[in-house]
């Protein structure tokens, strides 16, 4: 009768175990949001006790402790949020410069992607994909499909409709 029991005890344990790996996983990705909330609330219990020791109002108080809260999220975002539209529109304006000067962002762009295939070209086997692109450089329709190492077909080479 023991050995009965002990073995339902480790069953027991184990099913807790796996029921407890399980909440984990549920609860993983409001684990980082939660401790942040700590953190904040162990930072600014401080300034909001003397807010509400002055104001003598738990409510008022505790708007006007969001407010610094608020504040030390917001004023990086929005810094953030202009620096990205600075440099974004810098970018569109570099873009605009190459493609009046070399006759369009088609230069500027092939020029990019060769850079960058040259550099990925180091590190990975690109022959099936270089392929495709030779075969696909000399499209004159934009209704071609071709496929690396084939020759191209035209989309009119199939049919208008299915046969059933």
């Amino acid at each position: 009768m023991e050995r009965k029991q002990a073995a339902t005890t480790v069953f027991l344990l184990v099913l807790a175990a796996i029921a407890l790996y399980f909440c984990y996983v549920i609860t993983r990705p409001f684990l980082s949001p939660v401790f942040l909330a700590v953190m904040l609330a162990i930072v600014f219990y401080p300034v909001h006790l003397r807010l509400q020791a002055r104001l003598r109002s738990r409510n008022t108080a505790a708007l006007l402790s969001t407010i610094p809260v608020l504040l030390a999220f917001l004023v990086p975002a929005v810094g953030l949020g202009v620096v990205i539209h600075r440099e974004t529109s810098g970018l569109y304006q570099l873009l605009n410069e190459k493609r009046a000067a070399q006759g369009g962002w088609n230069p500027y762009v092939m020029h990019a992607m060769e850079s960058l295939l040259s550099w990925v070209g180091r590190y990975v086997d690109l022959s099936q994909l270089m392929s495709g692109v030779q075969c696909c450089a000399g499209w004159n329709r934009p209704a071609s499909i071709c496929l690396p190492g084939e020759h191209t077909l035209s989309a009119t080479s199939f049919p208008s409709s299915p046969t059933l």
